[in-house]
């Protein structure tokens, strides 16, 4: 039973996401971290867990009210959850024990990459590598708005570059700026770089390790049919989410904005709406198209194996192939002259199906909650979108906010800390890692048909 539980993939994410949280909300407990040296426990779990699962809610403010231990501590809690447990576990074990076993090559390979034969250290190596070179990009072309915002002061502004670079790429949403990046909408030399470090954290490092190998081989090694649908789903909701944006917002926040400006945070705001949490237009000052959209495209989130959560841009593409198969009354799902899997297909009706149930639940929870006290919450239709918004949010492990997290009550902070914690290691993972071993011998029922549509 103990080796199963160590060797079971589900299992083995679901306790290392665990004690990274509990560990982490330890080190905030500390006096160190905080700025008036106390922090409550739920509030120092739900930040950790936010760090963790690379959300970006918040109750307290990062730069107000986190000292630079309390700040560094989140960093490492990001790039920990942002890279993965998974990836991690097997770096400890070759310093500690020197080798991995098959049993932990299997379970890398389950959540890294859908192929079933592949060579381990060269994904390891590759996701290592990609990683830092792209943070120490990141933070360098981030370095010089950061100088010229901070006054000069080169300390602060490599200090400032490289938490928002590593934020980004792990699609984690903490800023040092209390009001995320709105301050510094007018400076594309950090917004464009911050663009592009969402994506290729969003887009998964497997799609990132199969398109360095298409062009080191030089298009010898095909590329995927997995890759080639999360990038074309990456490209249709970032272009398509970025041109409803600014339809939707030229009459409304950006109306007074050039056109380039207008083009620049339509499209920021449809990268980052995804999964990261930073925003450079207020929340609270967008259309109701809008931020139905942005539910939407929360809820669908970023990419398998990547830094981000939601239902995963794959699922909606295995979906969208379901749906047009039935519609052409072809009894397999196709796409690109390929056949899915029906095992893939059935798991990605069930992320679908658990995901909605999820949100319901936790919904509905939140708002009998903080409903008890009675008064004007009960019938606030503002608090309900609100509160809508903030489960979706924390569900794709996005972390924007439409203010309330930092007023809601004790029960609802867990409620939200749980939906982010599910949000990041996958709805169908953490069932997995809840279900007993399974038998050798498989009982199989009478087959009978039900109505269904």
């Amino acid at each position: 039973m103990i080796i199963y539980y160590k060797t079971d993939p589900a299992r083995f994410m679901l306790s290392g996401f665990v004690l990274a949280i509990l560990i982490g909300a330890f080190v905030l407990l500390l006096p160190q971290s905080t700025v008036e040296g106390n922090i409550s426990l739920i509030d120092a779990l739900f930040t950790a867990t936010s760090a963790v699962c690379v959300t970006g809610l918040t109750v307290l403010d990062t730069s107000g009210d986190f000292t630079i231990f309390g700040q560094i501590s989140i960093l490492i809690m990001m790039q920990l959850g942002g890279i993965g447990i998974v990836f991690f576990s097997v770096l400890f074990t070759v310093v500690f024990m020197g080798r991995v076993s098959i049993g932990q090559k299997s379970m890398f390979s389950s959540m890294m990459t859908p192929q079933s034969s592949w060579e381990m250290w060269g994904v390891f190596r590759t996701i290592f590598i990609f990683t830092v070179t792209v943070e120490i990009l990141g933070a360098l072309f981030m370095l010089y708005p950061m100088f010229t915002l901070t006054g000069g002061d080169v300390l602060k502004a490599v200090y400032f570059s490289v938490f928002h670079s590593i934020s980004g790429f792990c699609n984690a949403g903490f800023s040092l700026f209390p009001d995320s990046f709105v301050g510094m909408r007018h400076e594309p030399l950090a917004i464009i770089p911050l663009m592009f470090l969402i994506v290729l954290g969003g887009v998964g490092f497997f799609v990132i390790d199969d398109v360095m190998q298409y062009v080191r081989t030089k298009g010898e090694r095909k590329i995927t049919l997995h890759s080639k649908m999360v990038l074309l789903v990456s490209g249709v909701l970032i272009f398509g989410g970025g041109i409803l944006i600014f339809l939707f917002e030229s009459v409304n926040s950006i109306a007074d904005a050039s056109l380039g400006q207008r083009i620049i945070d339509s499209l920021f705001m449809s990268v980052t709406v995804r999964t990261a949490g930073f925003n450079t237009i207020g929340i609270k000052s967008l259309a109701n198209p809008t931020l139905f959209m942005i539910i939407i495209l929360m809820f669908i989130g970023a990419s398998p194996a990547s830094t981000g959560g939601g239902v995963k841009t794959s699922t909606l593409a295995v979906l969208w192939a379901l749906i047009i198969s039935r519609f052409r009354a072809k009894e397999d799902v196709t796409v690109f002259k390929r056949t899915i899997p029906q095992e893939t297909v059935s798991n990605a009706q069930a992320i679908l199906a658990s995901s909605v149930a999820l949100i319901i639940i936790v919904s509905l929870l939140m708002l009998i909650s903080e409903s008890i006290g009675g008064g004007d919450v009960l019938t606030d239709r503002d608090y309900f979108v609100s509160s809508i918004f903030e489960v979706v949010s924390a569900f794709g492990t996005v972390g924007l906010s439409m203010g309330i997290t930092g007023e809601l009550n004790t029960i609802n902070k867990m409620l939200l800390a749980f939906t982010m914690f599910i949000g990041r290691l996958g709805p169908l993972t953490f069932l997995l890692a809840l279900q007993k071993r399974r038998s050798k011998a498989s009982i199989k029922f009478a087959k009978e048909d039900i109505i269904v549509g």
